[in-house]
Formats: structure tokens, C-alpha cells, sequence
């Protein structure tokens, strides 16, 4: 069996290539290809993508986004594993093993992963290679109902019909109950601004905590994030995702939205950035002063109401307990957590304990 590298050059010409027009199985889609090429922190020699090739045969494959980890002063090269597929006809012969070290010696052992599937943490544990980094807590709770997520049923066929109509009808019943809190909650304190793209007040505001941040992705990286998603909303132009890459690129809802909060002075108090994706939200990347969590709070409730959006999830710490302890319109609040790794070669280089990560660094400002 052979592992082909593919940096940044060798991907470009792979994408073009009548190999990979040709394939029964693609270990990544153009467009999530193209954001790789457009990471502003990705450099010509970077190793994106690994192959495992057995008899011209594609059976397995991993992914690695380029980025940057700060210690202080100190910025180091890492990359961040993602997407790794193994043919399930093959498994247990140690191709995830393989890949995996390839991946480590491919970025000199600065290597890092979070919220990894279960079948991955052995191979991960089995390497030897990795510490924990962090463990973020935080909560997923809901405006509306969403029974398969909130009670963690599993869904079949004529569970997927019945738990439909039931969403249906309580929905429906709760309608009042949502309009009466945007009343409660709706103020002239506070105003919101979407915004095209990232404008210099925004970047001036983040800046005030980039320093306590591990990762430090700035409007560049931002503004990449929002032009090269790599999940596509389904629409004429992009019908229907390309089924032989076995992840997610394409659903029925996908945006990302940049959000400036004003108190009534018309002084800024929050910036956020927003996916949204299939009725549920994430944020990304969050920055305000810790007594404007009421603030943020309060746009939150009013954005899901407006946007007809069933749940959020989110692990910024401040935010997630304001949330828990405080009276919401939110009808479940559960609480949940995201596990970080890191390869422990470069973990011993670090010195700065309880820097900042935010919910989007890695490839979660992806999926």
C-alpha cells in the first residue's frame, strides 16, 4: 500500500486531474479543495491531503487544515486533521494508523484534533502520540421543538414521519408562548447590524482579545471562512451533493452571518460571527465584554425567533452559564462538551496555560 502526499500545488492539480473526474470514491469535494488552496494560512509545501492507494485503488484518505497556534510570542506551524476515511471493507488493517503517521511526520508532529467521531479516539490513543489539550463545556438548547435532538431517539423511517408531525403540532402550540418572550425581550437598548463583510470597527473591536487567543484567526481568516465554506446550500446551481465523498457538502440551509451589536449609544458591545445550518446555530467566533452577556443573550433570542431557528449550540463559557441560570424562552437546555488534542511534541513547547479557543477554530467554523 502506498500513502501519496498532496500539498498545496500537488492538491490543485489532483482536483483538475482525469484521476480524480474518474473516481468511485473522492477524498474531498472542489469546493472544500478550493478553500484549502484559499487558506491565507496555508503555505505552498503544506501536506493538505494523504491518500492511501492500494492496486490504483483509493482506500482510505485524511485531511489536514493548515494553521497557526500562539504561545505568547511564539507561533507555531500546525495542522488540524480532518475528514479521514477508511474502505469498510478493509478496516482493522491499519490504514488509519498509517495515515495518521504520515500525517504526524508530514507537520513534524504539530498535530491537533477536535470533536472526533468515536471509532477515530483509538487509533488516535493507540499512536501514543497525543495529550489533551482542553475539554470545552458548554450547551445545546432549543426554542422549538425538535424531539429526534432533544430526547437522542434514534430515527427510523416511521420515527422520522411520527416525530414530523409531532414538531408539527407542538410547534404549533408554542407559537404564542415564542411571541410573548420577543415582546419581554425585545428592548431599544440594544440595535444589531448585519454586515457584508468585515469592516474596520469590527476589526479593531476583536482585536482587544486576540492576545489571550490560541488560534488569533483575524479578518483575513474570517473573511476566507465566510467566501469558502465547505458545505454548500443546496440551490439550481448546486442541487445535489457529489455522493462519492462520504462527508457533508451540500444541505438544504448553510450561511454564515456577521452580526455588530450597539448598546444605545450607538457604541459597539459584541461582534459574532453565525452559521446556520438546517434550522440550528452555532457561533463560530464571539468577542464582547463580560457584562454585555446580557446583551448578546438577548439578540440570540430574538435572532432565533426571527429566523424561525429550533437550537443553538454553543461552549463560550460566559454565555453557556448566563444561559443555564437565567429565565430563556428556551424550552430544553442540555449541557455538552467538545474534547481537544493535541500531539504531545508540540504540547511541550507550550507555556501559556488557559488561552482562549474559540467554538470556530479548527475546521468547526467549517462544518
Amino acid at each position: 500500500m502506498e500513502i501519496r502526499r498532496l500539498n498545496k500545488k500537488e492538491l490543485k492539480q489532483f482536483i483538475d486531474s482525469d484521476e480524480f473526474h474518474f473516481m468511485p470514491v473522492i477524498p474531498i469535494t472542489k469546493h472544500r479543495a478550493v478553500s484549502h488552496l484559499s487558506n491565507p494560512r496555508a503555505s505552498d509545501d503544506d501536506v493538505l491531503l494523504l491518500l492511501a492507494v492500494e492496486e490504483n485503488r483509493l482506500v482510505g484518505y485524511l485531511g489536514i487544515l493548515a494553521d497557526f497556534l500562539y504561545d505568547g510570542e511564539a507561533v507555531y506551524k500546525a495542522g488540524w486533521l480532518s475528514a479521514s476515511w477508511v474502505d469498510p471493507t478493509i478496516r482493522r488493517q491499519g490504514i488509519a494508523g498509517k495515515l495518521l503517521r504520515e500525517a504526524l511526520d508530514a507537520w513534524n508532529n504539530h498535530i491537533l484534533v477536535a470533536d472526533w467521531v468515536p471509532n477515530s479516539f483509538g487509533v488516535y490513543q493507540k499512536s501514543g502520540a497525543f495529550t489533551d489539550l482542553a475539554c470545552r463545556e458548554g450547551i445545546r438548547a432549543y426554542l422549538r421543538f425538535n424531539l429526534g435532538e432533544i430526547l437522542l431517539i434514534k430515527k427510523t423511517f416511521f420515527r422520522k414521519i411520527i416525530l414530523s408531525a409531532a414538531n408539527g403540532i407542538l410547534n404549533i402550540l408554542n407559537s404564542p408562548r415564542l411571541f410573548y418572550h420577543s415582546l419581554i425581550f425585545r428592548t431599544d437598548d440594544d440595535s444589531y447590524e448585519k454586515l457584508d463583510k468585515i469592516d474596520d470597527e469590527s476589526a479593531a473591536f476583536m482585536s482587544q482579545w486576540k492576545s489571550s487567543e490560541m488560534f488569533r484567526r483575524s479578518e483575513k481568516e474570517l473573511s476566507w471562512i465566510l467566501k469558502y465554506p465547505w458545505v454548500l446550500e443546496r440551490s439550481p446551481e448546486c442541487p445535489i451533493p457529489d455522493k462519492r465523498f462520504h462527508f457533508s457538502s451540500v444541505c438544504n440551509e448553510f450561511r454564515n452571518e456577521i452580526i455588530k451589536i450597539r448598546n444605545s449609544r450607538y457604541e459597539m458591545i459584541a461582534f459574532l460571527m453565525l452559521t446556520i445550518r438546517n434550522k440550528s446555530l452555532q457561533i463560530p467566533y464571539l468577542y464582547y465584554h463580560s457584562d454585555q452577556v446580557a446583551s448578546v443573550a438577548r439578540f440570540l433570542y430574538l435572532y432565533m425567533y426571527e429566523k424561525k431557528i429550533k437550537g443553538i449550540t454553543l461552549f463560550d463559557a460566559r454565555l453557556s452559564d448566563y444561559i443555564l441560570t437565567n429565565r430563556t424562552p428556551f424550552i430544553s437546555k442540555q449541557k455538552t462538551k467538545i474534547p481537544y488534542i493535541i500531539a504531545k511534541n508540540l504540547a511541550e513547547k507550550l507555556t501559556n496555560d488557559g488561552m482562549i479557543i474559540q467554538d470556530g477554530d479548527g475546521e468547526r467554523a467549517f462544518t
